[in-house]
């Protein structure tokens, strides 16, 4: 009997011990999925002006069919969807892209850059109201964008993040609608003063040069918890870290995100008793999957948009041109139409690349395929720099590839005499209001006339 009570506090101790650890077996991984990065092109627009879906919008039915698993699933949106420089995308201002990733259901949505640039401000509010952008600061009134979220798991915190760099945003027109700006990482998160417990998961999507992600990578390291820093390109840039190995640096793991037309994010994490816990990462390919129910998220605006794009602006008889001739807008067209758009003294700006419209019928969609979209901006310049900038110009690349509006002159001998604006001549000291593109603004030769010579930094718009 002495020995049956000798007994007891062990089998007690025995008891507690297994309940434990059945209560640790029963913690679930963790699966996200990523969706996004899809740089505006769900739905494309064709040569023959049809439209291409990607495989991107088998992503909501791909992530219900993994949500059937014995996992806990999170869905964070990752941003960089939209594009003005897809027609598509930029006629119906991302809400493409914007509805295939409600679709997914996520916790949490980031923003690009070149989202912010697309947003309907009117219509879409509420979705705006959604997007992270962590290291916004207000100026004067609130932003309207959420700075972190969270979700509680099994005992554990998971924080949402989104970093985008002030650099980045330099030439987006946020200040016309909200007063704020973007602020230093390390900066946000010491204003933050968030308390991270070693359980405690953060995801960041970075939008940033890779020395401003890993320096956000290195203040990460330096808190509790685990970190995951993610570097999310468009189709130009290289990638910063691998799409499946992540790179581990003590508690942070940084890895890209590849294109989301192609193939979607999984991030797989196994919690451990102790320690950090075991990570793996997979982009699943979209191609093999066979989608079930095919929807489409662009069949809500795809009649808006054959209405929008296929309406004629011009028939070109056969009695002018021929049906099968190449038809061309001549440059001075872009300056004129920039000129109004933007209520200048004058445009000047490097002819836009395009391409030949091979049908008499001129409707938007024929000129979308034609010509590259591009931002235009307003900058304000003294008119001995005006002047120089034209000569600069015409004498590089020809007066014929200068689209021009508002300014008159001769040019002779590599000089522009007799140069008027509105049909004065142009005073030296006094200041005049010229509209141009981003892809001038960029030229080297025009760069290094106005680079002293600008009023101010010039503000953006949307084309």
């Amino acid at each position: 009997m002495n020995k049956l009570k000798a007994y007891i506090p062990v089998f007690f101790l025995i008891y507690l011990f297994a309940d434990r650890m059945l209560a640790a077996e029963a913690i679930l991984p963790l699966q996200i999925f990523f969706p996004g990065n899809f740089n505006g092109k769900t739905v494309e627009l064709t040569d023959n002006l049809t439209f291409s879906s990607s495989d991107a919008h088998k992503i909501p039915d791909l992530i219900a069919t993994f949500k059937k698993e014995k996992k806990n699933t999170l869905v964070f949106a990752a941003g960089n969807n939209s594009s003005i420089y897809e027609p598509l995308s930029f006629l119906v201002k991302g809400k493409i892209e914007t509805e295939l990733v409600k679709r997914c259901e996520p916790v949490a949505f980031s923003a690009s850059p070149s989202d912010i640039e697309i947003l309907d401000l009117k219509s879409d509010k509420t979705h705006l109201k959604n997007l992270l952008f962590t290291n916004a600061v207000s100026k004067k009134v609130p932003h309207p964008f959420k700075t972190f979220e969270t979700w509680n798991l099994d005992g554990k915190t998971l924080y949402f993040f989104n970093f985008i760099s002030a650099a980045l945003c330099e030439h987006l027109p946020i200040q016309k609608w909200e007063s704020f700006e973007a602020d230093d990482f390390e900066r946000t998160l010491r204003r933050l003063e968030l308390k991270f417990k070693d359980s405690d998961i953060t995801v960041s999507t970075v939008y940033a040069s890779k020395e401003e992600t890993e320096k956000l990578a290195s203040t990460l390291k330096r808190l509790k918890g685990t970190h995951f820093v993610i570097n999310a390109t468009n189709e130009k840039e290289f990638p910063f870290y691998p799409f499946t190995a992540p790179i581990i640096e003590g508690n942070v793991y940084k890895f890209s995100l590849k294109n989301g037309n192609t193939a979607l994010p999984l991030l797989n994490i196994i919690f451990k008793n102790t320690g950090s816990p075991r990570v793996t990462l997979r982009m699943l390919p979209l191609d093999k999957y066979n989608d079930k129910t095919g929807n489409n998220s662009f069949s809500d605006f795809e009649k808006q948009v054959k209405d929008y794009i296929f309406e004629p602006f011009r028939v070109i008889s056969t009695k002018e041109k021929a049906s099968t001739g190449a038809n061309y807008i001549k440059p001075v067209a872009h300056a004129i139409l920039t000129k109004r758009a933007l209520n200048t003294d004058a445009a000047l700006m490097i002819e836009p690349n395009q391409r030949h419209i091979n049908n008499n019928v001129i409707n938007l969609g024929r000129l979308l395929k034609a010509i590259d979209n591009d931002r235009i901006f307003v900058i304000r310049l003294k008119g001995n720099t005006l002047k120089r900038l034209t000569e600069s110009l015409v004498s590089a690349y020809g007066k014929d590839k200068i689209a021009i509006a508002g300014c008159e002159f001769k040019y002779f001998a590599g000089k522009t005499v007799d140069f008027k604006i509105s049909g004065i001549s142009a005073e030296s000291g006094k200041t005049y209001s010229l509209a141009t593109t981003q892809a001038t603004l960029g030229d080297s030769i025009a760069r290094n006339v106005f680079k002293k010579d600008m009023l101010q930094p010039f503000n953006g718009y949307f084309l």
